[in-house]
């Protein structure tokens, strides 16, 4: 085989070896295996529900920059039992008591950035639309501009968690926008 031929191979199966992992939901460009969703993906007659942010009480309230998940998720929580099985991970050991939760009218939506390696992030659910029974979940990812000064912690693992009023099978489709902030 000709130097060129075998280069052109070796890309293409490079390539092919990396399409498994872009359907993991550690995958910015799809969760869940389907294909990521922008604002305009949302139907224009969807409405816009409320969702309520659980935010853990007291001294555990930096929970939502460090916590115990360690990956890029995007998930829904259906049931108590998966519920304190998030939230254990979430506290990353930390006894923090787990928000209550009604599992037989609400869901819950959550996102999580992964560990990252300093500080100047931070993750949102934004706004939650209905559609025919669907669920659109705005999730707005923060990152400071290089230009700003962040904290350099050790590590960070960005989370929010937020409780919808949904059917047990409504399906959750998540919609990713990525945001630079100016310093101040």
């Amino acid at each position: 085989m000709s130097r060129p031929h075998s280069l052109k191979l070796f890309v293409l199966l490079a390539a092919l070896a990396a399409v498994p992992a872009c359907h993991s939901s550690g995958d910015p460009a799809g969760v869940g295996g389907e294909q990521a969703l922008s604002l305009t993906d949302i139907p224009a007659s969807a409405s816009l529900v409320e969702a309520a942010l659980l935010t853990p009480e007291g001294r555990y309230a930096d929970l939502r920059g460090y916590s115990g998940i360690t990956r890029r998720e995007r998930a829904v929580v259906r049931d108590e039992a998966s519920w304190r099985v998030f939230w254990r991970r979430a506290a990353g050991g930390r006894d923090a008591p787990a928000p209550a939760v009604n599992f037989a009218s609400d869901v819950v939506i959550f996102a999580a950035l992964g560990e990252l390696p300093s500080g100047g992030h931070f993750v949102e659910i934004d706004r939650v639309y209905r559609h025919e029974g669907d669920l659109y979940a705005v999730v707005t990812e923060h990152a400071a501009a290089p230009t700003c000064p962040t904290p350099q912690p050790s590590s960070m693992q960005p989370i929010v968690a937020v409780r919808v009023a949904a059917a047990s099978g409504a399906r959750v489709r998540f919609v990713e926008r990525s945001v630079m902030d100016a310093c101040g």
